[in-house]
């Protein structure tokens, strides 16, 4: 383990794809439960943000602040970097899927984490690699992986980085 201003930078077992998407949790209760466990807290926000890519558009409200920025590091994401709020990012997500059959987003390695834990809630960043799977127009199976890191602030998702692609470059993005 190594050390930074926030505690401990750990890894972490990856959350397994068969585990409910918020770490067993209803989603309605996962902005509002305080944690005591890092580990616990990490597990919960990146299958959050997984379920959230998977089609569970109700999470955006719960999980993302009110206000937050996206980073997306391929050609082609320029839509992403105007996104700003929950409805937008639902919007966004819908376009997204729709454009990609049967899109399926899952873990893929360890997850990280630098988090300090003040009152109960969240503060540092979280990431992990992950792995998409769909059928592209031709009928083609593809899996494109990719890493994603949240900047978490008050237990909600305050910024994200993400890079993907795959061995044909960007192609997830069209390019």
């Amino acid at each position: 383990m190594a050390f930074s201003p926030y505690g401990v930078i750990a890894p972490w077992r990856a959350v397994s794809p068969s585990t409910t998407h918020s770490g067993g949790l209803s989603s309605a209760t996962f902005r509002t439960l305080p944690t005591t466990d890092v580990e616990e807290f990490t597990g919960r926000i990146l299958a959050s943000w997984a379920a959230l890519w998977n089609g569970e558009l109700s999470l955006a409200d719960r999980n993302v602040a009110p206000e937050f920025r996206l980073r997306y590091a391929q050609p082609g994401t320029d839509a992403f970097d105007h996104i700003r709020h929950p409805s937008r990012l639902t919007e966004m997500i819908t376009r997204f899927r729709a454009a990609r059959s049967g899109l399926r987003f899952a873990p893929d390695g360890e997850a990280v984490a630098d988090v300090r834990l003040a009152d109960g809630r969240a503060h540092g960043k979280v990431a992990q690699p992950h792995v998409a799977t769909f059928t592209d127009e031709t009928g083609r199976d593809l899996r494109i992986s990719g890493i994603d890191m949240l900047r978490v602030e008050d237990g909600l998702i305050t910024e994200v980085w993400s890079v993907s692609g795959g061995r044909a470059g960007r192609a997830f993005y069209g390019n």
